[in-house]
């Protein structure tokens, strides 16, 4: 079966990264997660979770730009269609 996101976690995610664009992310259909990370050969800025708000929280704290990060009830602009796994963070961060 094939694990598919909510089209309004896309939405937001797609306008988050627009604002952020040292970073990507896509849906790991497999295993059911958003999959972050920072576009930076250096960095080792990497996060997965289910949710969309999580990891777009994730990206805010560590992003360079320091954009103010999105609300949960924000909602993403209508042009643009649980636990974060880091790898190469202390678990605090």
């Amino acid at each position: 079966m094939i694990n598919l996101p909510a089209p309004y976690a896309a939405a937001r995610i797609t306008a988050f990264l627009a604002e952020h664009l040292c970073w990507s992310a896509f849906w790991d259909k497999r295993d059911g997660v958003w999959r972050v990370s920072e576009h930076d050969p250096d960095s080792a800025l990497y996060a997965e979770s289910p949710d969309a708000d999580t990891v777009i929280a994730y990206m805010s704290v560590h992003s360079r730009d320091q954009s103010p990060p999105m609300a949960p009830d924000q909602p993403a602009p209508a042009a643009r269609p649980g636990q974060v796994r880091t790898h190469g963070l202390p678990p605090s961060a």
